[in-house]
């Protein structure tokens, strides 16, 4: 059997849909002891359903969620029926589609269509042969929009296909909306799937014990720590790696201030822990500077550095994301040669200079400044004073807003209350600028017990999907995975992060 490796060094998927259902669900948050947990939020997944309990630990959840698909995308498929061992898609126009069943619980059962439909009828084979003919799911992506159907055994050999809808005072459980979850600060969030919306659900939480466990790749440091210690332990695993090395190495720094020269090689990344890149500040530098046009594979994100000279170094190749850092001082893209590389959601007080980086894309992002020579294509989007466009004669293109965009999620640790948890930045629309930058970022809080996290050597495909089955977002600790299978994320709204 082919094997596949995942090397993991930075991604993020953030899935989101809409569906239409009601729900009336009631009940009380308490501990173990029986005692009410006022401010616990409770929320079903992918819906704006949510509440935060009373001082009484009382919630009550009553709505309904969002229509899934527009008028005009919902019309063009007429109709979707399986007969005689095959699936019949009608649509009334040509257009782009795919369909694939899910179990109750979530998983992918099967792969049904997925091209471009012909007006009229299309006829796709696919035989069930499942024991018991169990009711399955079927989702099917027509256009852009989304169709939810419920697939029931019929008489005979066939299976009635139903559009999601209310029956019997209850609602049927589906693929996308099939979890309620409780959570508070300092406690283990409570997750359990539902079969009906609707009746009196209790809930109790449990004190959230002990740090998670990164992994041996994965460095977390604190200011209260030696800064010697901090970069010897660092310089040390700088030394150790380089191109097609198998080390896989995180830094975590919690919020504070350093005093360090955080230099960043093959497969390294450093994050600053903070909601904001200024809760972690660095005096010293945050840097590449190493291996020229072929730096590849390693990322910051989170900092704001004062950088010794007045300038930081930031001469990569691709691979090399820049996220929400601070520079408070110029920034170098070049050093003996450089290939080009992506910023985002920074501010760089000085100039932005090169003499030798080929392209670069930086979006949303404030800057001051950029280079006029040495360069072929720079690429700004969404970002506040950016510099003259002079394309096509010369290489600066300039787009003054991003239509949609969502940055990439990031670890935050809270020093007060000691605990780790992930921000999913809320998406943005039309938008310029940073969203930390004189703003408060928008998103959401989610605690870290509501993330698998995997540890490469010990998890495999097998443990993971467990998790994504059982309503886990999913963190995957730096290291080599080989895998004998896919990974399966098929819960709208999960979260994957590397």
């Amino acid at each position: 059997m082919r094997k596949a490796v995942l090397s993991v060094l930075v991604s993020a998927v953030v899935l989101s849909s809409g569906f239409a259902q009601n729900v009336n669900i009631s009940g009380k948050v308490s501990n173990a002891s029986g005692a009410a947990i006022s401010g616990a939020v409770v929320r079903i997944f992918n819906t704006p359903l949510a509440c935060t309990s009373k001082t009484d630990g009382t919630y009550l959840l009553f709505g309904s969620t969002g229509i899934a698909g527009s008028g005009a995308t919902v019309s063009r498929m007429n109709s979707i029926m399986y007969r005689n061992g095959s699936f019949v898609f009608n649509v009334s126009s040509p257009v782009q589609a795919s369909a694939n069943l899910y179990d109750l619980a979530g998983r992918m059962v099967a792969k049904i269509f997925n091209g471009r439909l012909i007006q009229g009828s299309t006829r796709v084979p696919f035989s069930f042969n499942r024991p018991g003919r169990t009711m399955l799911v079927l989702r099917a992506k027509i256009g852009d929009a989304s169709v939810i159907s419920i697939v029931n055994p019929a008489a005979g050999a066939d299976f009635a296909i139903n559009q999601q809808s209310k029956a019997n005072g209850t609602l049927a459980k589906t693929a996308a909306l099939d979890w309620l979850q409780a959570s508070k600060a300092g406690y283990a969030s409570y997750m359990q799937t539902i079969d009906a919306y609707s009746g009196v659900i209790n809930i109790t939480l449990a004190a959230l014990a002990g740090a998670p466990n990164f992994g041996p790749n994965t460095k977390i440091f604190d200011p209260t720590m030696s800064m010697a210690t901090i970069q010897s332990t660092m310089d040390a695993l700088h030394n150790s790696t380089g191109e097609f090395s198998t080390q896989r190495t995180a830094y975590l720094f919690k919020p504070g201030n350093y005093s360090l020269n955080i230099r960043v090689r093959y497969y390294i990344q450093a994050y600053g822990m903070g909601m904001s890149p200024e809760d972690v500040q660095v005096t010293g530098t945050v840097e590449a500077t190493e291996d020229g046009t072929v730096s590849f594979w390693r990322g910051v994100e989170g900092f704001s550095v004062t950088p010794t000279g007045g300038q930081a170094v930031w001469a990569v190749s691709q691979a090399d994301p820049f996220r929400r850092m601070h520079v408070k001082g110029a920034l170098l893209i070049c050093n003996s040669g450089a290939s080009g590389g992506f910023i985002s959601d920074s501010k760089i007080d000085g100039a932005i200079t090169t003499d030798c980086a080929q392209q670069f894309y930086i979006r949303n992002s404030v800057v001051n400044g950029a280079p006029t020579s040495g360069i072929w294509n720079f690429m700004f989007q969404g970002c506040d004073n950016p510099p003259a466009e002079n394309w096509p004669s010369g290489g600066i293109n300039v787009v003054a807003k991003t239509p949609l965009v969502r940055e990439k999620p990031y670890l935050v640790f809270d020093n007060t209350l000691g605990l780790y948890s992930v921000f999913v930045p809320a998406l943005r629309t039309d938008c310029q600028g940073t969203t930390w930058y004189n703003a408060t970022p928008a998103g959401e809080l989610m605690p870290i017990d509501q993330f698998y996290i995997a540890l490469a050597g010990t998890d495999n495909a097998t443990t993971i999907n467990a998790a994504l089955a059982q309503g886990k977002n999913l963190i995957l600790t730096p290291g080599i995975y080989v895998l004998s299978t896919p990974i399966l994320v098929q819960r709208p709204g999960t979260v994957v992060l590397g």
